[in-house]
């Protein structure tokens, strides 16, 4: 009879060959952002910016934007970007605001606002506090037609992480690399793609099929709605198509300043990225303490010091895979052990009925029109 220590040492085991076979994959067939050089016939083009207290990151953000050669750039302000939006308009950028709705949670409303007022054949969002490289544009472009997608969306890199931001910032990576092979997520059929709302490029037709942001009016995590949806799409006979890339050097982020705002966004997505289940979030955030916490407590044998060794170099080798090799990077693998530690908070806030983000607290519930309004028929479009 196999002893309870052998089975969860051969389990651990087990966890991380799976994760090693998983990046392995990843890397070796998950898409980059490559620069690629302008088409003469490529559609227009709409970059829609949804800023809630981003003034210190728009004037750079918009100085990189102009320089893409989209045909507008249009920025929804809440009122409180009023330096950063100090020079729009020599950027050739269109200002929006309008009042929140009743029933509207994160950033949906100026979502719809911005797609209603955009006129390019492509809509391509992006997050205030991402970073653009020059032909960024151009090279979402060439992966969103390579791919043949109908929403395309970019995993950016890690920049300007600081001490608290590296607790659990990192993550995202590790997540998306590591828990699910891409060929998987690239499964239309399957309807379980990941999608990052950092940069998502989607035809303005899958859009408006979906009844786009208009329909998640009550979801607080709207990029992975956004890319389910489309998949759920039925076009010429097949479903729609959602494609997830790396950033690699043409575009990142720095969406954290601490650990505290790592872990409100940590706590607004996790149940999200497993399918809107409470359990299979408590089972990687448990499976993952197993593998990484748990060989510490034990008495140390070889086998045991494999599986130590192995939860130190775990997040060091995903950030070397995506690019980050510098000391401060390497040195996240000694985070390793703690690591599901400091995911309790993160936890303990996705199980919560309501989320804290952007000094709001959302209540947590399905994807629903807004109040009066049917999801299925958009008005003003």
């Amino acid at each position: 009879m196999v002893s309870p220590r052998r089975a969860l040492l051969a389990g651990v085991t087990a966890v991380y060959l799976a994760r090693a076979a998983t990046l392995a994959l990843n890397l070796a067939v998950m898409p980059r952002l490559r620069p690629s050089a302008p088409r003469p016939q490529a559609p227009t083009v709409s970059l829609l910016v949804p800023a809630r207290d981003e003034e210190a990151n728009l004037p750079g953000l918009l100085r990189a934007l102009a320089a893409q050669g989209a045909d507008e750039i249009l920025v929804f302000d809440d009122g409180l970007n009023s330096a950063g939006l100090d020079r729009a308009e020599e950027h050739g950028v269109r200002v929006l605001s309008s009042t929140r709705p009743e029933g509207w949670v994160g950033r949906n409303w100026p979502l719809w606002e911005l797609a209603r007022a955009a006129r390019g054949q492509v809509l391509v969002i992006t997050d205030a506090d991402t970073a653009w490289e020059e032909g960024t544009l151009d090279a979402v472009l060439a992966a969103k037609r390579r791919l043949r997608a109908d929403l395309l969306s970019v995993l950016p890199s890690m920049r300007g992480l600081t001490v608290g931001t590296r607790l659990l910032s990192p993550l995202t990576e590790n997540i998306v690399l590591t828990l699910a092979p891409w060929p998987l997520l690239a499964w239309d059929r399957l309807g379980a793609g990941a999608t990052s709302g950092a940069l998502i490029a989607i035809d303005r037709s899958a859009y408006l099929a979906t009844g786009g942001h208009h329909a998640l009016a009550g979801v607080i995590q709207d990029d992975m709605a956004l890319g389910r949806a489309v998949q759920r799409l039925r076009r010429d006979g097949r479903p729609g198509r959602t494609r997830l890339v790396l950033g690699g050097r043409l575009f990142g982020v720095r969406n954290y300043d601490s650990y505290r705002d790592s872990v409100q966004g940590f706590g607004k997505s996790a149940v999200a990225l497993h399918g809107g289940s409470r359990l299979a979030t408590i089972a990687t955030v448990t499976g993952y303490g197993l593998s990484h916490t748990l060989v510490w407590c034990l008495r140390p044998t070889p086998w045991v010091r494999v599986l130590r060794f192995a939860s130190i170099a775990d997040r060091a080798v995903v950030a070397a895979a995506t690019g980050r090799r510098g000391p401060k990077d390497l040195a996240e693998g000694l985070l390793g052990p703690v690591t599901p530690l400091l995911t309790l908070p993160a936890l303990a806030a996705a199980l919560r009925r309501t989320v804290r983000w952007k000094s709001r607290e959302h209540a947590v519930r399905p994807a629903r029109g807004a109040p009066g309004e049917r999801p299925g028929d958009p008005p003003g479009v």
